[in-house]
């Protein structure tokens, strides 16, 4: 059996763009085997829910050892399951950011680059990310 990681990921049209980088980047990686998507493509709009399920059935059969959920099922799950606190200080780190970024008009902000590092660096406990 392989040491390298199976991922699933999964967005909603909310999170579209940003899923397709992240595919790339962790396709790249030889840290992974395996990608898999179970979100929407170009033209589809699923229901939030119906992505999440089918990215934690993956996970739950071993097909993946890891899910990344993107768009507004990330927000929905992070908002569901805070009361039960599975998340590391990092994750609580990032969804207290999302709480804080995404229900605005602005919230697309929170895929360009400084939104990105601002939140980066607050999770790893770092000055700055240099790029």
């Amino acid at each position: 059996m392989s040491d390298k990681l199976r991922i699933v990921v999964g967005s909603d049209d909310a999170g579209f763009d940003y899923e397709e980088t992240l595919k790339e980047d962790l396709r790249r990686s030889a840290l992974v085997a395996t990608v898999t998507d179970v979100g929407v493509d170009t033209d589809g709009h699923t229901a939030y829910p119906a992505i999440a399920i089918a990215a934690a059935e993956m996970v739950a059969r071993g097909d993946a050892a890891r899910a990344m959920l993107l768009g507004h099922i990330q927000v929905a799950l992070a908002n569901t399951l805070k009361g039960d606190n599975p998340f590391s200080d990092a994750c609580l780190i990032a969804m207290d950011y999302g709480r804080e970024s995404i229900v605005k008009d602005d919230w697309k902000k929170v895929f360009q680059d400084d939104g990105l590092d601002k939140v980066i660096t607050r999770m790893l406990r770092i000055k700055e990310i240099r790029r």
